[in-house]
């Protein structure tokens, strides 16, 4: 198995709460605008897999529905929880090593202390009603539902200044 080794800086400044508001802000925001094309292309996936299913076309039908499967686990809104680790909306549950797209040395290591690491990039995470943002050094934001259970899970990859995403899986490494 290969190690991970991380660089950490060992003065870290701490950021203006301006800056930390303004962040979950702009986040929000994202969140609030994107929600609705993403309904939207869950309901328009639905109509295509009924319309292959109809049509006989299973093989698309399968495609279609892994597409559908992969958006509806991502947007599942979380359950009340009840505060105490191990709760759906507890980020805590969170903490520990995964790796990503099923890549075993792709590691990415989300903290307590709010530190995040992956390879020799570091970031901080904080949370706001629905999901855990990991916002790293290089200006990439990782958002993770926390409504996901379960050792694998996924989240939302947007680089700096964009609101466009890709999907990243997520696995927990064993042991971790």
């Amino acid at each position: 198995m290969l190690g991970l080794s991380v660089i950490a800086h060992s003065e870290e400044k701490k950021e203006p709460q301006d800056l930390t508001n303004l962040r979950d802000s702009y986040q929000k925001a994202i969140e609030r605008a994107i929600a609705p094309v993403e309904g939207k292309y869950i309901e328009e996936l639905k109509k295509l897999k009924l319309r292959y299913t109809q049509a006989g076309k299973l093989e698309e039908a399968i495609v279609v529905d892994k597409e559908l499967t992969t958006m509806l686990a991502a947007n599942e809104k979380p359950d009340s929880g009840n505060g105490k680790p191990g709760a759906a909306n507890d980020p805590e549950r969170l903490i520990g090593e995964w790796y990503c797209n099923d890549v075993e040395t792709d590691i990415y290591m989300i903290k307590s202390g709010k530190k995040a690491l992956h390879a020799s990039d570091a970031g901080t995470w904080a949370t706001d009603d629905t999901a855990l943002i990991i916002t790293w050094a290089n200006g990439f934001k990782l958002v993770i539902d926390l409504n996901q259970k379960g050792d694998v899970i996924q989240g939302r990859s947007y680089p700096p200044g964009s609101t466009r995403y890709d999907m990243l899986k997520f696995t927990r490494r064993k042991g971790s």
